[in-house]
């Protein structure tokens, strides 16, 4: 997107900046609160994946996922949203490296 934005003439655009690690770090908390989101919905619907009911019915309980979903995926998101600002913000205020003869 940013080559597009730029139309391709700075190779700035691909360079790594210190936002780029935490960035991955919060983006796998993400993908592991949706798949921890998935198997409680998995665990809570074991009848209709053919396990007997009176032994799937212990588990209909089981909502953490569900109750606080948007709240544990807000707050990654936020922080997401803020280090992209804290790496535009550096990448534009950064001087280029300049030879020295």
């Amino acid at each position: 997107m940013a080559v597009l934005l730029t139309k391709g003439r700075t190779a700035s655009v691909f360079e790594k900046n210190h936002a780029e690690g935490p960035l991955y770090f919060l983006v796998l908390i993400l993908v592991f609160v949706d798949f921890m989101a998935l198997l409680e919905n998995f665990i809570r619907n074991l009848e209709h994946i053919g396990v007997n009911e009176e032994i799937a019915r212990a588990f209909w309980e089981w909502t953490f996922f569900y109750d606080y979903y948007e709240y544990l995926k807000a707050v990654p998101i936020f922080l997401c949203i803020a280090l992209l600002y804290v790496g535009l913000i550096v990448r534009t205020r950064r001087q280029p490296i300049q030879s020295q003869p």
